[in-house]
């Protein structure tokens, strides 16, 4: 039962880092050797509605010591610019029980966080360098603060078509619908943050992702659209 849905959804995950991680970047938990997810943190993902949401739109938040000088400085980038363009607050955590903590991984892939708030401490996780970018950043805490990516919306055929046969073998689940028991909010939006790019998960440089009428962008990693 993932977070902000009221029925069960079947999902594939990879397994990276020790990580359960859906759509690429999000984290579902902590995995067993045999690839199963542990029970505590599967315990954690079964939030439902408004309870994972942050009380009063407050994220407390720590960065950890092993974050470079130049993450901290595009981790801090990117809460300013939620704070600037949403009602969304960070705070130094002080005994908050329920924290995100910016962290640097062990795993080359991307950047990643779980979405909404799964209780107790929970990462976004950096790469090994602390090379995120803020752009990464402000997508990352997007799925922290309770948004999956836009192109997982119940009406996308409406405004996309997904190339399957571009996209890397066993990849394909990135591209599925997960969202029979979440909501989608206002209109489609190209233009999100949260939006994959055209050629994500790409095997032959084609797209994964051409827009209804094709040739609108999609993929930033500027700022929040509007």
């Amino acid at each position: 039962l993932l977070p902000g849905f009221d029925k069960p959804q079947k999902v594939i995950y990879e397994i990276v880092d020790g990580y359960a991680m859906f759509e690429g970047d999000i984290i579902l938990g902590k995995v067993d050797a045999q690839g199963n997810l542990i029970q505590s943190d599967l315990a954690a993902q079964g939030i439902v509605k408004d309870s994972g949401r942050w009380s009063g739109g407050i994220i407390p938040f720590v960065i950890n010591a092993n974050v470079t000088a130049s993450g901290r400085t595009n981790i801090l980038s990117a809460i300013a610019h939620w704070e600037e363009k949403t009602p969304i607050n960070f705070v130094a955590r002080t005994s908050q029980s329920d924290y995100v903590e910016f962290v640097r991984g062990s795993s080359a892939g991307a950047c990643s966080s779980s979405v909404g708030r799964v209780g107790g401490r929970q990462e976004i996780r950096l790469t090994p360098s602390g090379d995120c970018s803020r752009g990464a950043l402000i997508h990352e805490i997007g799925h922290a603060v309770g948004l999956y990516h836009e192109q997982s919306r119940e009406d996308r055929d409406n405004h996309v078509t997904i190339m399957w046969a571009n996209i890397t073998s066993g990849r394909e689940h990135n591209f599925n619908k997960h969202v029979s028991g979440a909501s989608d909010v206002n209109t489609y939006d190209y233009g999100s943050i949260m939006h994959y790019g055209a050629f994500a998960f790409s095997k032959n440089g084609q797209p994964t992702i051409v827009t209804k009428p094709a040739g609108i962008p999609i993929g930033q990693r500027s700022g929040l659209s509007r």
